[in-house]
């Protein structure tokens, strides 16, 4: 059985970290203006984004799983893509913080314990300046996987695995269209709040538990 898990929101604060490093560096990307303000929502302080100039294109969600561009002001598919892969890839992939503390122990355990019985693979999506980036994180955080493989997109995820371990909106919605006979493991985030899964769980942590 081919097993795969994802790394964004699952071991990497991709959606969290995005935030910071895109305010940090706006004025650097011609012509868009950022503006956030937090708020309260019971005990929990919320982060709100809102593009104040700039046209706003809304890019695929097979290239944008996270829907990044229908709250960051983006001019083209283009300008995403070379914002992310290749302009600040450094500060949007190589310099997040976990999901939290433990995850990539977490990661670690689980994977070897998957690899014992199962063919297991980490699997992210990458183009061109994130792919060192990515190194750099995974290096800095002592991930232990022996297999990584980087996607352009993952519109094709479904075909090489059996099972995907994801918080990827979009894996989740592909499994649901077509591959009944694959199983799903969902890390329930904001994002991914309301998408089903045959599994769903916390964290790696709570996997690892289950899966023992």
């Amino acid at each position: 059985m081919n097993v795969a898990i994802t790394l964004n929101d699952v071991v990497r604060a991709f959606s969290h970290n995005f935030a910071g490093a895109y305010q940090k560096n706006i004025s650097l990307h011609e012509n868009l203006e950022f503006a956030s303000y937090e708020h309260v929502e019971g005990d929990v302080w919320v982060e709100e984004a809102h593009i104040s100039s700039g046209s706003n294109h809304i890019v695929c969600e097979k290239i944008d799983p996270f829907r990044l561009s229908k709250t960051y002001s983006f001019n083209s598919e283009e300008d995403y893509c070379d914002l992310l892969y290749s302009q600040f890839s450094f500060e949007f992939f190589g310099v997040c913080e976990l999901t939290y503390p433990k995850a990539m122990s977490d990661l670690n355990l689980l994977y070897q314990e998957i690899a014992k019985q199962h063919k297991c693979t980490l699997l992210s999506q990458e183009i061109n300046n994130s792919k060192p980036a990515t190194l750099h994180f995974l290096s800095y955080n002592k991930c232990l996987a022996n297999n990584i493989k980087f996607l352009e997109n993952f519109s094709k995820a479904w075909q090489s695995f059996d099972v995907i371990i994801t918080a990827n909106p979009y894996i989740l919605k592909k499994k649901n269209l077509n591959n009944r006979k694959k199983i799903s493991i969902k890390i329930e985030t904001e994002q991914n709040k309301g998408i089903p899964a045959d599994y769903s769980f916390a964290s790696l942590k709570e996997v690892y538990n289950f899966y023992q």
